[in-house]
């Protein structure tokens, strides 16, 4: 059996607690500055989002329609047009141009929102998974939606990733932290 010394035995233990509690996504980002670079927004579309759509005079064009993934909504005659990060009355203004140019003379558009993307929760939850989103949705009540923490959360540090981000980012989170449509959350495990 391989006998370490004393000094060596705690600087190796020293190096494998420093490299448990690093964050691989890089440096914690407070609320703040989070909420201030990727603002929390129920108002815009995104990919997912489900639209009713009505035009006064014709049942042919009224219909749901779902935000695709690569943010627009495929119509009739006028095909795919720019959704995401519109809001609804945005949105609709665009479908009203693009039916006045060569198919109705002065169209009258209705857009109402059907439904939103869900939220996800993960990680040290009893209950993780797919969220339906609800208006002032914060930290507490989605972790609420996913039964609590576990014993092992390490509550006020999350990861999470917004609807447009490459990749998900380390937070130093209140758990009054709103959230938005399609949020991905993930709470972490703390070690000590």
């Amino acid at each position: 059996m391989l006998k370490l010394r004393w000094p060596v035995w705690v600087s190796l233990m020293g190096a494998l607690s420093l490299t448990a509690c690093a964050t691989p996504q890089g440096p914690v980002m407070s609320a703040q500055a989070f909420e201030s670079r990727y603002p929390p927004s129920s108002t815009l579309l995104g990919p997912g989002d489900k639209l009713k759509l009505s035009l006064y005079g014709d049942d042919a064009l009224s219909g749901e329609y779902q935000v695709a993934s690569d943010g627009t909504v495929s119509l009739p005659l006028v095909g795919a047009l720019p959704a995401a990060g519109k809001d609804v009355p945005a949105f609709a203004k665009s479908v009203e141009t693009a039916l006045a140019n060569g198919f109705y003379t002065t169209p009258k558009v209705s857009v109402q929102l059907a439904s939103v993307r869900p939220i996800y929760v993960l990680g040290e939850v009893n209950q993780p998974g797919s969220f339906p989103y609800v208006p002032d949705l914060t930290l507490a009540k989605a972790a609420a939606l996913a039964g609590g923490y576990t014993y092992r959360a390490k509550i006020g540090t999350i990861a999470i990733r917004r609807t447009g981000m490459e990749q998900e980012v380390v937070v130093d989170a209140t758990q009054a932290m709103p959230l938005a449509p399609g949020d991905t959350v993930r709470i972490l495990e703390r070690f000590f």
